[in-house]
């Protein structure tokens, strides 16, 4: 039986209609926010940023492609990384939908790494995006708006983060979900918390390119549709809130992190264990299957090959049998993907201390 409250239909609307005055407060308070940051003064960018693209080289001005306003997302995906960071990667699983209705509304997005070009094309083929992805490594840009430290500022604790400073310095112990994030990006705990994420919004009027906004940690949650939908879900979907956040240092303690899973891993958290999804397991399933009827076709079944029965002296490896073979070998993309992901270090197996706390729910309040 359930322990949670549960009360008459009428005494439910009751305390929806509460609700309801609640969330109408935050909507509008929430509008009111909007209008205070577009109201927010603009700084002049005179310096000269470039980018490597899959188009080539590009200055920040030519992302905007002929739009006049520019959303940068900042994502985590440091040059010592294997793989984007996980909890980026779930914020960037809904920039394809929106990218294509920013441009209408004439907004660029663009995500912006410190990682070389390369690994950020095979990060997103491997992932299925197909969003504008720059690199920005070799330059400025990074350092300059805040997400991205060198190593001397992270042992002098140097730098700003979210409007503070000396937020890089590293902790004598990092907390544990840190290091699994770290683990599943590839990289060292330490090269990991040197990349921060953040959003940039930019304009360019008369000619003129302007730096309008930033926001950096929890200022990034409405961006993050996934929670957006859980905070609507029944119970408590595991995400840290105000007081409870984990943190990297002193000056960033409304960092979160949550445990996330990438979904190209095809796995869900239930009970605690990692469940693989249907789709997943229908992907892994074909190309087996149409192995094992070419098998039995050719070598086992009583019935002759219908395609090949007018044929002298036919081969085993003919007529159904080679089309079943043909079939397994389409059906092979998800084997590929998985070995590749297997092999990057993305992830950790399943009895990995690590990778079971980032699938399952974690109680640690501090997660």
């Amino acid at each position: 039986m359930t322990a949670h409250m549960t009360v008459s239909r009428d005494k439910w609307l009751e305390a929806r209609l509460d609700l309801l005055a609640a969330e109408r407060d935050l909507t509008r308070r929430s509008d009111e926010v909007a209008q205070l940051r577009q109201r927010l003064p603009w700084v002049r960018v005179d310096k000269a940023y470039t980018f490597d693209t899959e188009a080539g080289s590009k200055t920040l001005k030519d992302l905007f492609d002929g739009r006049s306003q520019l959303l940068v997302y900042h994502f985590m995906f440091g040059p010592d990384y294997k793989a984007g960071c996980a909890s980026c990667s779930a914020i960037a699983d809904g920039f394809n939908g929106i990218a294509v209705h920013l441009a209408n509304h004439d907004v660029m997005l663009w995500a912006v790494s410190r990682a070389p070009l390369a690994k950020l094309q095979a990060y997103k083929e491997r992932m299925g995006w197909t969003f504008p992805w720059a690199s920005s490594a070799g330059g400025d840009f990074n350092f300059d708006f805040n997400v991205s430290f060198t190593e001397e500022q992270q042992r002098e604790g140097g730098g700003e983060y979210n409007y503070r400073r000396g937020g890089v310095r590293p902790m004598a112990t990092l907390p544990e979900v840190i290091v699994q994030n770290a683990a599943l990006a590839g990289a060292a705990p330490v090269a990991y918390v040197r990349e921060r994420p953040g959003m940039s919004t930019f304009v360019i009027e008369d000619g003129v390119l302007y730096h309008t906004y930033s926001t950096y940690a929890r200022g990034l949650d409405g961006l993050w549709g996934m929670y957006q939908w859980l905070d609507r879900a029944p119970r408590d979907a595991t995400r840290p809130m105000s007081g409870g956040a984990t943190t990297i240092g002193t000056a960033m303690t409304d960092v979160s992190m949550s445990p996330v899973v990438r979904h190209d891993v095809g796995t869900c958290a239930v009970g605690g264990h990692a469940a693989p999804g249907a789709a997943g397991w229908l992907g892994l399933a074909a190309a087996p299957t149409f192995a094992l009827m070419a098998l039995w076709t050719g070598f086992f079944s009583d019935q002759p090959d219908m395609l090949c029965m007018a044929m002298q002296g036919s081969s085993p490896m003919s007529g159904m049998t080679a089309m079943y073979l043909l079939m397994s070998a389409f059906q092979a993309a998800p084997w590929l993907r998985l070995i590749s992901s297997r092999r990057s270090g993305a992830h950790r197996a399943l009895g990995d201390p690590a990778r079971r706390a980032v699938l399952g729910r974690s109680s640690d309040p501090t997660r």
